[in-house]
Parts: C-alpha cells; structure tokens; sequence
C-alpha cells in the first residue's frame, strides 16, 4: 500500500551515524531535514552523503530538506513587488507585510507569478516583529 503521509526526521549529532540513518529510513522515514543555521559546511555534506548511502543500501528514496536561516529582520510592512531570474524564466513577485492584532506578528502574503496565462503560487505566513 503507497502512503501519502510523510515521515520527516531532523538530522542532528544522533543521527548522524550510517547505522543510525539506516535504522531511520528502515523504519519509514522518507525526507531528512538538515539545519543550516548550525554546524559547518562539511558536516552537512558528510552528513548528506550518509544519507544518500543508506538510501541506497535499503533501496529506498529519501529526499533532503535543507532549512536556511532566514532575514533576521523582518519586511517592513506594506507593500512590494520586483522581478527575478531563475531556471531561464522571470518570476513576478509581489509581496504585501501587515500588521495583525498580535502585536508581535506581521501577516506576509507573497505571490508569484510565471508565464501569462499561468495560475500564480500564493503563500500566507506569520513572521515574529523581533
């Protein structure tokens, strides 16, 4: 039976042994997530590699998340918008900061938009004020 859910394992100073990675993946994880915001450069990719091993000693697919350290600051709100290059096509973007009722949060909206015609990506989040 092909599942739908994922399982998404963090990464980190106990996890990063083959034995260890093959007892995760073996026991269903599917995507591995590596913070960036801690630890060095060739650690991650040591650590990477290990997974990509495992992975194919127990023939399965097992994706690699990175998650980067954003902004520490956060958007000024109202709004904006620009144009950026990437993968041979332009992207429009717009991007509108407001203030919520929480006074520690600002509501993002951002839009993105591809060729004519296409439907645009919309995303919603929540950013701390500090």
């Amino acid at each position: 039976m092909q599942r739908s859910t994922k399982i998404v394992a963090t990464l980190g100073p106990a996890s990063s042994e083959l034995d260890v990675l093959r007892r995760m993946i073996a026991a269903g994880v599917d995507v591995v997530r590596m913070n960036f915001s801690h630890g060095k450069h060739e650690d991650h990719l040591n650590r990477a590699e290990l997974v990509r091993q495992a992975a194919r000693e127990l023939e399965r697919t097992v994706g690699l998340m990175v998650d980067l350290q954003g902004d520490p600051q956060p958007p000024s709100t109202g709004d904006a918008e620009g144009e950026v290059d990437n993968g041979g096509r332009k992207w429009r973007w717009t991007r509108v900061v407001a203030p919520t009722e929480d006074p520690r949060l600002l509501r993002v909206d951002l839009v993105v938009n591809g060729d004519f015609g296409q439907s645009p990506a919309a995303l919603t989040f929540m950013r701390p004020t500090q």
